[in-house]
This record gives C-alpha cells, structure tokens and sequence, in this order.
C-alpha cells in the first residue's frame, strides 16, 4: 500500500513554487493548457491511529482560467516527463473512436440490425437506453424516476471479440479492446465501419468527435510513495500528512489554445483489481472536437489526426520516464 511522507523542499531534483503548504496542483509542464476546473478525491489511512479520511477538492472556472494563478494557492512541481515514443506493450484496455451525429427523426433504427455481411463481425445485438434518476425535496421523501428510450441502436462484436462497434441514432462508437495493436490498423477499421454508418443512417450533421483511451498501469507497490515517480500530476495532498493512500481520483478538464481541442484527463486507483505487489492505476484520456461538421467521410475523418497529437502528448506529459520502462 502506498505510504505518503512529508516531502522535503527540492526533493526528487524538482524546483518547487509552493503557495498553501497544506495543498499540491500540478498540471503536465509540456501538456498544461487552459483549464476549465479540476476535481479530486483522495482516500487514506492514517497509519497510527487506523482512521479513514476523505480529502475532497474542487475547482470550477470556464476555459479563460489558466492554472495556476494568483487566485489559486498551491505547489507547482516541474517534474521530468516521459519522451514520446512507441510502446510495444502499452497499457491500453480500451481505444475508443467516437462521432455523435444529429439524424433526421425519422431514422428507422432497425435499419442497423441488417448490416452483419457489411460489417463482417457476426449477428447484430440490441442497444437498449434506460434513464434512472431521482430528486428529493427538503423534509420529504426523495422521488425517483425512470424512464425507458427502448432500442437505440445495434451493436457488433468480432469474432475474436476485440472490435465492437455501435450504430446508433444518436452516433456511431468503435472500440479496440486489449490487447491494443496500433493507430494505423484500429482507425482503418473504425474508418471503414463509420462509412457504413453514414450509408445506413444519412446523418444530417455530426456534432462531436472524440478518442479516448483507457491505460491501466500496474506500478510496483514498493517504488509508488506519494506517486511522483509515475505520475507528472500525482494527487494533491497535504505535505504535513503521514498516511497510506488507499485511494483517490483526479480530474482536469483542458483546452489545447493552438487547436481548440478539448480534453478530460482522469487518474484513479482502481478499486479491487490488482495484483499482489502492484498499484492498478487508471489514466483515462478523452480528446474530443465539438461543433457541427460533416457527415463526409473523407474531410471529417482528417480531424482525427489531430485529435490522436494531443491525446499522445497528453499521455506522455501526464507520466514519468519510469512509467515508459514498465512497458517497453
């Protein structure tokens, strides 16, 4: 289990502008951008007393508020960040292409359950939309709600069960699950696919566009300490505390100002997966361009490129050299 210890100034060979001594931000030298907020929660142990805590902080701003600033008390941490480069065993669980679309409204969804020879990855399976939710009133009991959307879509799973493609009204999904080969093979795939969405469902326009990845690192237990030497932005916590963390999520929303592409950079322990001497830790990149754009398979489909750049310097800004061996 991790174990935190006050941190000594400059230890680590960082340079250190400390503000509140109670606090830590950092954002990614090489991947800091405009920030609309961030949110973090960490869990700890207190180690002589046994004690639960649950340390919870916030930010909220809009994509004019630049971290950090003099309204914002912490440490800044220049920290070394890992060299981009190919990693021939990469972390990824899960690579993800997305499009949202707007269809005309009388897009017949079972137009999707009817593509398995097109597509090639077998019979189509049901996509079902259910909405829970519930509100409560002061001195009463809280309501709930529910309300069922029915069939949205289809999706299509490989034989081999590492594609799996949705076809929606609402947009079109492709996802590389584990292991993950490269950009070049996944996107093709996810390329030919959405040319068949766009034949099936004529969309009107798309609205949003998106890769994410899911990374799942395993870091050996005994090096983790506070997370620095894996993570460039470890969780923010109090340098007077001495504790184990047990658990803890950060959350930075950034805009790239050269590109206008926006991101939600997300990193937690996951909860209950790991393996004896290993701190599973999750880095979820979600990189997405809003705004209506075209259907049109070959202009649309350029801005992806784009959208792979920032991701690839979000993740590399976002861990150290130490992490990249784990995985070469």
């Amino acid at each position: 289990m991790p174990r935190l210890d006050p941190a000594p100034e400059g230890r680590g060979g960082r340079d250190s502008k400390r503000g509140d001594e109670g606090s830590r931000w950092s954002l990614p030298e090489r991947g800091r951008r405009l920030a609309s907020g961030f949110g973090a929660f960490l869990w700890l142990v207190l180690p002589t007393t046994g004690h639960n805590l649950c340390l919870v902080g916030e930010v909220q701003g809009n994509s004019q508020t630049v971290l950090p600033d003099e309204n914002f008390s912490a440490s800044v941490s220049v920290v070394n960040m890992a060299q981009p480069r190919h990693l021939p065993h990469a972390p990824i669980t899960e690579a993800v292409i997305d499009l949202r679309a707007q269809t005309a409204p009388g897009l017949d969804v079972q137009s999707f359950a009817n593509l398995s020879e097109k597509v090639g990855y077998g019979e189509a399976k049901e996509i079902n939309l259910f909405e829970f939710g519930f509100h409560q009133v002061l001195g009463k009991y809280p309501e709930t709600h529910q309300l069922n959307h029915g069939r949205i879509g289809f999706r299509y799973v490989s034989g081999d069960e590492k594609y799996v493609a949705q076809f929606r009204k609402d947009g079109f999904t492709f996802s590389r699950l584990a292991p993950y080969t490269h950009w070049d093979e996944v996107f093709a795939e996810a390329s030919r696919l959405y040319r068949v969405y766009v034949e099936t469902a004529n969309p009107e326009e798309i609205t949003r566009i998106a890769v994410r990845y899911i990374n799942r690192m395993l870091l050996p237990e005994e090096e983790v300490k506070d997370f620095s030497p894996f993570l460039t932005a470890p969780p923010p916590f109090p340098k007077e505390l001495t504790a184990f963390i047990t658990g803890f999520l950060t959350q930075v929303q950034v805009q790239d100002p050269g590109t206008n592409i926006g991101g939600t950079i997300t990193q937690t322990i996951q909860q209950g997966a790991g393996e004896p001497g290993k701190v599973p830790v999750i880095l979820d990149l979600d990189i997405f361009e809003l705004g209506s754009k075209s259907p049109e398979p070959e202009a649309l489909l350029n801005r992806f490129a784009a959208l792979r750049d920032v991701k690839n310097r979000y993740f590399f800004s976002s861990i150290t050299d130490r992490t990249v061996e784990l995985y070469l």
